[in-house]
């Protein structure tokens, strides 16, 4: 077998072109196959890096009529899905990506990826938190608006607001910010 190689090692010496043909054609052979098996097993081979990956399930509303596969589901779509199966499903969880340019430290505008997501979505995917706090369920509930503050208006020009009538001891009215009160 040691004869064998020598002998082709000849070959391969009389003609360089050939040579150079040859090495680059299994370099690109192998560099292809490493990278359609990279690939592979990323995508197919190795489970996704969630808590339980194949108990996940995505879901994607359409519309048919225009042909759209992928329009992102509404929250009131998603809180009739979340409100009607939950004997069918342990949890569910949202999330809605985009894009948004941002100034960049230089002050440069930067294309950056973004996402807002349901309180319990790193929780339900086992991700852990490695600075500040997970979000509480108190998170995703409205706030309630901030409480009427009573603004002092004065009834004739030249009255301090705080001041009362000099011909009346009436106070001055006041008037609140709240729409309708």
């Amino acid at each position: 077998m040691l004869t064998d190689f020598f002998y082709a090692f000849r070959t391969l010496r009389k003609s360089p072109i050939f040579t150079i043909t040859v090495v680059v054609t299994i370099a690109l052979a192998i560099g292809a196959s490493t990278a359609i098996f990279s690939v592979t097993n990323g995508v197919v081979l190795r489970q996704l890096p969630y808590k339980d990956p194949e108990r996940l399930v995505l879901a994607r509303s359409d519309l048919q009529a225009r042909n759209v596969k992928d329009f992102p589901m509404s929250n009131v779509d998603f809180l009739d899905l979340r409100n009607g199966a939950k004997n069918s499903f342990e949890d569910f969880a949202a999330v809605n990506t985009g894009r948004v340019t941002l100034p960049g430290l230089d002050g440069a505008p930067e294309r950056v990826r973004i996402a807002g997501v349901s309180t319990n979505f790193f929780r339900m995917m086992g991700a852990s938190i490695i600075a500040g706090r997970d979000f509480e369920d108190s998170d995703g509930t409205p706030q309630p608006p901030p409480p009427a503050t009573p603004t002092p208006t004065s009834p004739r020009p030249g009255l301090s607001s705080a001041s009362s009538s000099p011909t009346t001891s009436r106070p001055t009215a006041l008037r609140s910010r709240v729409p309708g009160a």
